[in-house]
């Protein structure tokens, strides 16, 4: 006879989330976290360099050479200052890019 053990699987995309939970925590702030770091995820993997936000100048030629300007500017995006509706103006870059 097999006993069923509940469990709990948790993916590794959102695992932080899961484990360090806080539901003070604004979920705004937490949305610009994630935009913040997905635009460095997108720059380490075009340059392939893990540390190529140090460098970011020479990050960006890199990435103008190798990518397209939507790409950059997406990256870019993603990383600049925080603002209240980033989220959304996001949705409607993505979405032209997408349509276009």
């Amino acid at each position: 006879m097999h006993l069923i053990v509940p469990r709990i699987r948790i993916g590794s995309c959102g695992i932080a989330d899961v484990l360090m939970y806080d539901p003070r925590q604004d979920t705004a702030i937490v949305q610009q976290e994630d935009l913040t770091m997905f635009g460095r995820l997108i720059f380490a993997l075009c340059c392939n360099n893990l540390a190529a936000m140090n460098a970011l100048p020479k990050a960006l030629d890199m990435m103008g050479r190798q990518y397209s300007a939507d790409v950059k500017t997406l990256a870019l995006y993603l990383i600049s200052k925080p603002s209240p509706h980033k989220v959304s103006l996001l949705r409607y870059r993505v979405v032209a890019l997408i349509v276009l």
